[in-house]
């Protein structure tokens, strides 16, 4: 089996950690149902932001202060 050997310092992880943050953006989901009489819908969101990338010996790889922002929301009707 063939080995990938790749070298990056801790400020190129970091732009690298801030780049997949924007490509994810917001993610959502939303949906809703009806039982008989009475129904419910929810709309859930989270996203990622901030953070730092640190790289200690050996092959420790450490995401700090990372920020997971969402939102939940449930109704019933």
């Amino acid at each position: 089996m063939s080995d990938i050997i790749a070298a990056a310092d801790q400020a190129a992880t970091t732009t690298l950690l801030h780049n997949a943050e924007a490509a994810l953006g917001t993610l959502s989901k939303s949906g809703s149902g009806s039982f008989g009489p009475f129904g419910a819908s929810y709309m859930i969101g989270a996203s990622l932001s901030g953070g730092t990338v640190n790289l200690n010996p050996p092959n420790l790889i450490e995401i700090a202060d990372c920020n997971l922002h969402y939102s939940v929301s449930l109704s019933f009707s």
